[in-house]
């Protein structure tokens, strides 16, 4: 993909926010969003977003579960 630009839609931003990119990928993105302050901008925003996810998932009060054998159901 390095002959195209990247976009804001491009499935890399979030996984490179995310922290799951790693080598060519991740050099590629870092690379895209040094030149184009609007990735760099959607980079922030999907961190933050994905930060106020965690923090709500935190907050929620989930009850105890017991575990499931899942082979019972095959």
């Amino acid at each position: 993909m390095k002959d195209q630009a990247m976009n804001a839609d491009d499935p890399r931003l979030t996984a490179y926010a995310l922290g799951e990119l790693s080598g060519e990928d991740a050099a590629e993105v870092a690379a895209a969003i040094e030149r184009d302050p609007a990735l760099a901008a959607e980079i922030d925003e999907i961190r933050a977003m994905t930060g106020d996810l965690a923090d709500a998932l935190r907050a929620e009060d989930l009850p105890e579960t017991e575990p499931v054998d899942m082979t019972e159901h095959i």
